[in-house]
């Protein structure tokens, strides 16, 4: 049986070819089709604020979610208080800005504090149409309270060239918006997660679009005063409520991204170059070698490469290969004297 001496260094410190995704940094992508991930991260502690399935959308920057002392649109009005993203995706297709839609849940539909919801798009970089991102989500327990972006041209996610910008975003507590739809009193009978029955019983209050101020203080009967909710005060300091993201699909989890990874399917943990591909997918331990020295050659060349290149040490790159030469790739088994 041929051992796969290799894999066993996947302990070695994983080399990341682009580090974090950082909003507004640009990766050298030509303009052809791009897999990019979408994921909503709830960052609100335990005990904490829930986010309804997420309404995203791509577009040429003409789609406008909401405008901060205006009034609400009758889709904004039923994500903001009952977490319906069917009326705002409607408005959205009627408005033409875009094409590429969807609704994000999490793994149990709400995003809990702590879940990620995730969805994976292919998008063309050289469209209009698909350079621009917006989100809405209800905060959970509220009246109708949300978290969005008002300004259409905040997020962008291409450049005029087609080059991929991304997105890294943390919305604070302090930028949770109230639709100004319905009263915020709290009662469970009329707050959405908080023992409301049916959809668009509250008390309706014909306000505008502002920054949330907060729920009813506790004592007074309200959402704080719930053991479920009791962390979900988010105008406390430092509050975080979520952590949007577009950056560029890594099915392995490399940090190359597939559209510019020559070796899908990397095991985790293996240090690859800058093509995604690890000395074990490069120097497979079962493929055709002539002989055992045939192998260890290719490992050979292989860590001089990735030791030049700074992704191993000298050490690792001894140890690599002397675990190259202990291993029985490339040997040929002996079946006996033939008959």
């Amino acid at each position: 049986m041929k051992t796969t001496p290799l894999h066993s260094l996947r302990s070695l410190s994983r080399w990341t070819r682009f580090g974090s995704a950082l909003a507004s940094v640009a990766f050298a992508l030509s303009t052809h089709a791009a897999t990019v991930t979408v994921t909503i991260e709830n960052l609100a502690p335990a005990n904490g604020n829930y986010l309804t399935p997420v309404f995203v959308a791509f577009h040429d920057g003409s789609y406008d979610t909401f405008n901060p002392g205006g009034t609400a649109s009758a889709g904004l009005e039923a994500i903001a208080e009952d977490g319906n993203t069917g009326p705002i995706t409607a408005e959205f297709m009627a408005t033409g800005a875009g094409s590429a839609y969807a609704t994000v849940p999490g793994p149990n539909g709400p995003i809990a504090p702590g879940d990620k919801a995730t969805l994976t798009f292919v998008l063309d970089g050289a469209s209009e149409a698909e350079r621009y991102f917006s989100f809405v989500s209800m905060v959970i327990p509220s009246n109708d309270a949300f978290i969005g972006n008002g300004n259409p041209l905040a997020f962008q996610i291409f450049d005029n060239a087609g080059n991929f910008l991304g997105l890294d975003r943390t919305v604070a507590g302090t930028m949770v918006w109230d639709a100004g739809t319905e009263v915020n009193d709290e009662v469970p009978a009329n707050t959405a997660f908080f023992g409301q029955a049916t959809p668009n019983t509250g008390v309706d209050q014909n306000g505008t679009i502002e920054f949330h101020a907060g729920f009813n203080l506790p004592g007074s009967g309200g959402i704080l005063d719930s053991a479920m909710f009791a962390a979900a005060d988010f105008l406390a300091p430092a509050y975080q409520v979520a952590r949007i993201t577009v950056v560029l699909a890594d099915s392995d989890g490399d940090g190359v991204p597939d559209d510019l990874d020559a070796c899908p399917d990397t095991a985790p943990g293996d240090i690859v170059n800058a093509d995604g591909c690890s000395i074990a997918q490069i120097c497979p331990c079962d493929a055709d070698w002539r002989n055992h020295g045939h192998y260890v050659r290719c490992v050979v060349l292989c860590a001089r490469s990735f030791l030049r290149a700074g992704l191993i040490t000298r050490q690792q790159a001894h140890e690599i290969v002397v675990a190259a030469a202990k291993s029985d790739c490339g040997k040929r088994v002996w079946k006996g004297w033939k008959h």
